[in-house]
């Protein structure tokens, strides 16, 4: 997984913004590779971590709330698997919109490089990830809370077996 910061097609891309005296955008661009880089770290690590909880859940009962949990899970991996190939598809229209705007600047100068970063049409991409990661915490968080109130019953339930059985 190459960071995008690394990348030289986006290091030619800043150095033109910043030799063209746009040190703003450059900026702009670089806080957006970062906030992509971080997002895709983010998503290997939540990944890395829905396959542990799966692995210590094993092979849950049906109807208990383990089962429950990785029935969960597996939507949840679902969804940051979605997140990490819009990520991906994210990264190379960016790579190619950063090209573009290299190969159009060595042809039309500096006017090539306005709006560069709204030229990449990235912050709706990166929207659309965000929102699909929300729904998914909140689906997790709505499913842990089902979860725990199921385990609790069930342990009252326990207790009045014992209760009735004295």
């Amino acid at each position: 997984m190459e960071r995008l910061q690394d990348n030289q097609q986006a290091e030619r891309f800043i150095r033109l913004l910043i030799e063209a005296d746009r040190q703003k955008e450059a900026m702009e661009c670089r806080n957006l590779l970062e906030q992509i880089d971080d997002l895709e770290r983010q998503l290997e690590t939540v990944g890395r971590e829905l396959r542990g909880l799966k692995e210590q859940l094993g092979k849950a009962e049906r109807g208990t709330p383990e089962r429950q949990l990785k029935t969960v899970s597996r939507r949840v991996e679902r969804e940051v698997k979605e997140a990490k190939k819009q990520i991906g598809e994210i990264k190379d229209s960016i790579l190619a919109g950063m090209g573009k705007a290299v190969r159009d600047f060595k042809r039309k100068g500096s006017e090539a490089l306005d709006g560069g970063i709204d030229k990449l049409h990235v912050r709706v991409a990166l929207r659309n990830i965000s929102r699909g990661m929300e729904r998914a915490a909140i689906n997790m968080q709505e499913t842990i809370a089902r979860i725990r109130a199921a385990s609790e019953e069930s342990q009252q339930t326990k207790i009045h077996k014992r209760n009735i059985s004295r």
